[in-house]
């Protein structure tokens, strides 16, 4: 199943790696390949991988699919404390709803509408989320992140240093174009630059080496 990742990365992104510098680093037996972009002292790294999903058509059991996703995710010196969850409304927001878990709204009905807001500090995630940033988050189909001291990772995660954070977006499909790697690292600068700017994270190297 690999065998598609690979040849997505070597074929589709090359664009993309060239005009970004990227490192590209090919599969192997334990996951797919992957992309770093350097930004400042920040390295982002999408990693992607593939699992089998059972593939159905009405009730006929079609066989398994092969289906790819990826993991962008970013390091960072987290000197505020501050956390936040933005996700999708979909099913599993409006369970968690139900479940009566208490949700932040920004007062912007078309992004309110759109996102489930979750932070220990809804003043910083006011001003985080300025406009540009809305506009992106909501122009993207699935794109979403959360901002938290766990590394889940793809297998099983990695410990972080204490006080560095990690910054993730879990994308559901493999991003396969230029167009749209390039609006998905393009966000994270710009997230990163106004977290910076706040004053939320440091504008340092967190010393974390995804593997």
């Amino acid at each position: 199943m690999g065998f598609l990742i690979q040849k997505i990365g070597e074929r589709e992104w090359q664009p993309f790696i060239r005009a970004r510098n990227a490192l590209f680093e090919p599969e192997t037996l334990l996951r797919g390949c992957s992309l770093e972009v350097e930004h400042g002292p920040f390295v982002i790294r999408l990693d992607t991988r593939q699992h089998a999903q059972n593939h159905m058509d009405g009730t006929s059991y079609l066989g398994e699919q092969a289906v790819g996703e990826c993991w962008v995710r970013v390091a960072v010196t987290n000197s505020s404390a501050f956390h936040c969850e933005i996700s999708r409304e979909g099913a599993t927001t409006s369970l968690i709803k139900m479940l009566g878990a208490e949700e932040v709204e920004l007062g912007i009905p078309e992004f309110d509408d759109a996102f489930w807001l979750k932070t220990n500090s809804p003043a910083i995630l006011a001003d985080l989320l300025t406009p540009d940033l809305r506009a992106q988050l909501l122009a993207h189909r699935t794109l979403a992140f959360v901002m938290r001291h766990k590394d889940r990772g793809l297998f099983g995660g990695q410990t972080l240093p204490e006080g560095v954070d990690l910054i993730l977006y879990e994308s559901p499909y493999l991003i396969s174009n230029c167009d749209e790697l390039e609006a998905v690292f393009g966000f994270f600068e710009a997230l990163l630059d106004r977290l910076v700017e706040l004053e939320v994270i440091d504008f340092a190297d967190p010393g974390v080496i995804w593997r």
